[in-house]
């Protein structure tokens, strides 16, 4: 068997549904496997010392699981961003904000996307000259 090598980029990066979807799974799981454990001992009736250890041991360890991925997505650091691109100067592209007015002239990209101002995002225009 062949293992391929997982690549971290920009898409493998957890957002914040992703971490939520992954919490609540994990929680939803615990209150099924308590939900389902709880009708086992109601349908049994006298439940063992050995059954209660066993039932724990393994709420203990599902507990854990979700702890541990918890902190190891926490410990991952984002991806470093991207060095600024230079711009060609004869292109003459800038940011203008729609609702002020203010223009800047774009000497360097570091981001795909536009910075905000007035609270909205700039649009990118090119400028003749």
């Amino acid at each position: 068997m062949v293992r391929k090598e997982r690549s971290r980029d920009d898409s493998a990066v957890a957002g914040p549904a992703k971490i939520i979807g992954r919490v609540a799974g994990g929680v939803g799981g615990i209150v099924l496997a308590t939900v389902a454990v709880t009708l086992l001992v109601i349908a049994l009736g006298n439940v063992t010392g050995a059954w209660r250890i066993g039932v724990a041991v393994l709420m203990g360890l599902g507990i854990a699981k979700l702890g541990i991925g918890y902190f190891t997505y926490l410990t991952n650091p984002p991806p470093p961003d991207l060095p600024p691109m230079k711009v060609d100067p004869e292109l003459r592209l800038s940011y203008v904000c729609e609702m002020c007015g203010l223009e800047l002239a774009v000497v360097a990209v570091a981001k795909e996307r536009p910075p905000k101002h007035c609270g909205e995002a700039m649009v990118l225009v090119k400028r003749e000259g």
